[in-house]
């Protein structure tokens, strides 16, 4: 526990003398070796902050961690208060290429005691699908525990929103085209 903390004063101290230096990839070895959930807690704390640069290396920890596979936290993001859970989402679906790798991270959300979250969540996913499509639904289909009593909901309300936004947006377009 001792060599995190140092490890933990080190990343802040690179931070603070060097903010947006991305000097993750040195501590790759470092990384696979400690415990996911301190790793999880801090990998959060950073994504959570009030300032740019420390939210940075927490996208580069989080994008070490998700290189291989989608990664999901090991520390119970739904044990966040709701503000860091809405930071955390915020933190994660901002300039993404492929929304597996993130969504699949924060998917317990929607399970948040927190209406609000669940709510800002879902409207956040249903943005995102504007740019991504049927692949959202695909990710929530893949990775949503079937079980979960609003499983359908989401899902349906998700393709809903595809189908309205395509008619609005790009049927049209390919109307007037032709």
């Amino acid at each position: 526990m001792k060599e995190f903390e140092s490890f933990k004063k080190v990343v802040l101290c690179i931070i603070e003398n060097k903010p947006f230096e991305n000097f993750i990839k040195s501590f790759q070895s470092y990384l696979s070796s400690v415990d996911k959930i301190e790793l999880d807690k801090f990998t959060i704390e950073l994504l959570t902050d009030n300032q740019a640069s420390k939210r940075n290396i927490g996208i580069d920890i989080f994008n070490h961690l998700s290189s291989h596979s989608p990664y999901q936290f090991e520390y119970s993001i739904l044990d966040l208060s709701h503000i860091l859970q809405y930071k955390l989402w915020v933190s994660l679906t901002q300039d993404f290429h492929e929304p597996k790798n993130r969504l699949v991270a924060l998917l317990p959300l929607l399970d948040s005691n927190s209406e609000l979250i669940k709510e800002s969540f879902i409207c956040k996913l249903e943005e995102i699908s504007e740019d991504y499509g049927g692949h959202i639904n695909k990710v929530l289909e893949e990775n949503l525990n079937k079980d979960n009593p609003n499983y359908n909901l989401i899902i349906v309300r998700i393709k809903k929103f595809i189908e309205d936004y395509y008619s609005k947006n790009i049927d049209i377009k390919i109307l007037y085209q032709n």
